[in-house]
Order: C-alpha cells, then sequence, then structure tokens
C-alpha cells in the first residue's frame, strides 16, 4: 500500500528470501538529499539471505547542519555489538526493536550517547515494548526517552535538537487533552507521563 501510494523509483530491502522486488540494502551504500547525508551501515555486503531481523537495513542520517540520526532496524544485540567500533554519536536514537529486551546493548547506547531514543511501539501492547530493561538502561545513562505509545508520530527537524516539541499528539492537543511533560532533561517513558488533576498517584 505504501508503494501504491508513494512516487517510489528505488526501494531497498533486506536479503530475505521473501521479500522481492527490492534492490538488497548493504553497509556502505550513500546517498546525498538536500544536504543530508544517507548511509546504510549494516548488513554487510555479501550478507546470506535469511528470514529474521538479523538483516536489518540501518541507516544513519546526518545533515550539513549538525543533525544526525541512527534507525536501527530489528537488529539485535550481536549486531549491535559487531557495529560498535565504527559508530559516532547521534541525536536521535530509533531504537532498534521496538525497544525488545534484546536490543539496545549498553556498549550500542554508549557509543552513540544520542540526546533523545524513541520507541515505535504500540500502546498497551502485548510485547511490552519498549521493554522494562532498556528503559531502565536509557534511565542510568541519561538518556530520554520517548515512545509513539505516548507522542504519536515524532517530528524531528536535522537543525534542532530532538525533544517531546516535535509530538504529533503534544502539536495537534485539542484543549481536553492533558499534556505530556516536557523532554528537557525529564524522564518520559512508555507509558505517557500526564499532569493535571486527573493523574494516578504512582
Amino acid at each position: 500500500s505504501l508503494r501504491a501510494g508513494l512516487p517510489v523509483l528505488r526501494s531497498l530491502a533486506p536479503p530475505d528470501p521473501r521479500l522481492r522486488g527490492h534492490a538488497l540494502c548493504e553497509a556502505g551504500q550513500r546517498w546525498d538529499w538536500d544536504g543530508v547525508r544517507f548511509t546504510l551501515i549494516h548488513p554487510p555486503p555479501a550478507t546470506p539471505a535469511r528470514t529474521g531481523n538479523e538483516n536489518g537495513c540501518v541507516l544513519e542520517v546526518r545533515a550539513s547542519a549538525g543533525g544526525s540520526a541512527l534507525l536501527a532496524a530489528d537488529i539485535g544485540r550481536a549486531q549491535e555489538l559487531a557495529l560498535v567500533p565504527a559508530l559516532e554519536p547521534v541525536n536521535l536514537l530509533l531504537l532498534a526493536h521496538h525497544g525488545s529486551a534484546g536490543s539496545s546493548a549498553p556498549e550500542f547506547l554508549a557509543a552513540l550517547q544520542p540526546s533523545l531514543a524513541f520507541a515505535q511501539a504500540g500502546y498497551r501492547s502485548r510485547h511490552g515494548h519498549p521493554a522494562l530493561a532498556v528503559q531502565t538502561r536509557l534511565r542510568l545513562l541519561g538518556i530520554p526517552l520517548l515512545s509513539s505509545a505516548a507522542c504519536g508520530a515524532l517530528d524531528w527537524q536535522s537543525r534542532e535538537p530532538p525533544s517531546s516539541l516535535g509530538c504529533w499528539r503534544e502539536q495537534q492537543r485539542r484543549y481536553w487533552h492533558q499534556r505530556l511533560k516536557p523532554a528537557g532533561g525529564a524522564w518520559l517513558g512508555a507509558v505517557p507521563e500526564l499532569e493535571g488533576p486527573d493523574t494516578p498517584a504512582r
């Protein structure tokens, strides 16, 4: 449905026997667009095709204005650790595998030093993403966390520091909605932290 609704000229996909009609993504592929450099850093070239998350396309985004992001796909701890020697700090990290406990290794997070981590996670999902272990790890490292369950879509602009100000639910907030606490130094976990008279005691 995405390809039908967008003018896609070329698409990349991991080496997976289930995915056809795409070019393979491989580490080292890069392109520039409007002052922004996009670089694939995983999977390595000539990676055997297999079903699973290990071959996910990990994309680094760096703008000439200085902003940077890493989209970590669904890779696990082993793939994260293999990437550590080549990693550079980023402003924004899209957590691997929705914030699964099998990803976001401490060494991976320490190498990236993100200003903000974001988890694509469904509200009250049965998978419990982002995992409590990952939330705790980020908190101990002083990395603020937002999730799509609390934020909705995150509107990030590379020329500005990432923050909760880019949350779609804040941008489209109606007067009857409670406001998210700002992310400036505050902890925003998987469950929305709200302020107001209806906030339950913890």
